[in-house]
């Protein structure tokens, strides 16, 4: 979206050409993620969906997910494009990595195009090794001080780094740990052979952030991103409050991330992790995650504060501590949040 969004006129036409949309549009309005509804009247609405594969989940074949994951689903879309001149809309929902193209999602988006009929929203499914493909072609057409070449440049060179466009079964997993240095390196390269020890069968997943799954095909218990320098917890909700208590206690903080209100995450960026002591925490969590996301495990709130001696001060600068801030008010996700603070705090009080 960045690159349409800055970029010129001819190289947006050349776009839309490529996604099959026809006829003569200009005077474009372009913008990352809409929470609104399209409003706007349009005669051509068209929602486009970029992936590694082209294949949608449909109905009923998503994997069992916990609420959360659910929400994270629903999303919004990751891009607009409106021409004023032309009557035309485009939503676009992008995965990368291993992330899929789910039919719900894609409905939901559909139905924000007011007064379109969803089935009247013209769907365009292409994979990121094609777009790689059009905006290389794309690069050749422009001298090296062009706009439109530096920011290709930049594009290209960041999909080469992050892998997008490749089949991310055949690249090697220690591609996305040898973007870290020094003692980042150290340490993500420490977390990550400890999850692959937990069980035969733990799976390395290149997405957009380094994933860890059992099976290959599961939802991730725990993740490594180099774009965010983090690692990132992922226990079934609610129970990535609990990793919270003791990310506060370790670090004396938490990371602040527009997934702020997903209960069933914690995060730790890496350049906090300086000692040996931390990292065996660490790795704890790693396993606290795997047996609440694949074992059954539902632990108390009151066992967790016991074993890591988890202090009210510890609660105070967590996610949950920090209460001037409204993290978890998302519709029914709220009452189950609100539920195990309840908890937390009737042990701590």
């Amino acid at each position: 979206m960045k690159v349409l969004k800055h970029a010129t006129p001819d190289l947006i036409d050349a776009f839309l050409k490529f996604i099959h949309i026809k006829g003569t549009f200009s005077d474009y309005i372009i913008e990352f993620q809409t929470t609104s509804d399209i409003q706007l009247s349009t005669d051509v609405a068209v929602l486009v969906g970029i992936a590694e594969s082209t294949v949608v989940v449909e109905r009923g074949q998503q994997e069992v997910a916990d609420d959360n994951e659910d929400e994270e689903r629903e999303g919004i879309p990751d891009g607009f494009l409106y021409a004023r001149n032309g009557s035309l809309s485009v939503l676009f929902e992008m995965k990368r990595g291993g992330g899929k193209l789910y039919r719900p999602q894609l409905e939901a988006h559909k139905k924000k195009f007011l007064g379109v009929y969803s089935g009247g929203v013209r769907e365009e499914l292409v994979t990121w090794k094609s777009v790689l493909g059009f905006f290389t072609e794309q690069r050749k057409k422009y001298d090296d001080i062009h706009r439109n070449a530096l920011l290709l440049d930049s594009f290209l060179e960041f999909c080469k780094i992050y892998m997008v466009g490749e089949n991310t079964t055949e690249v090697p997993y220690d591609r996305h740990l040898a973007l870290f240095s020094g003692r980042t390196f150290e340490v993500v390269n420490t977390l990550s052979n400890y999850a692959l020890s937990l069980m035969n069968g733990v799976t390395p997943h290149v997405s957009f952030a380094l994933e860890y799954k059992y099976p290959a095909d599961a939802f991730p218990f725990f993740a490594i991103c180099h774009k965010t320098k983090r690692v990132i917890f992922k226990p079934k909700g609610p129970y990535g409050l609990h990793i919270d208590l003791l990310v506060a206690k370790l670090f004396g903080r938490n990371m602040q991330t527009r997934h702020d209100n997903m209960a069933n995450e914690s995060f730790v960026h890496v350049d906090w992790i300086q000692t040996d002591d931390q990292i065996n925490f660490l790795k704890e969590m790693i396993v606290y995650s795997f047996n609440c996301k694949y074992q059954n495990i539902n632990p108390m709130p009151s066992e967790f504060i016991r074993k890591y001696d988890i202090t009210k001060a510890d609660y105070e600068n967590s996610r949950l501590g920090r209460e001037e801030q409204s993290f978890f008010h998302k519709g029914r996700y709220q009452r189950k949040v609100e539920s195990e603070r309840e908890k937390i705090l009737s042990v701590l009080d």
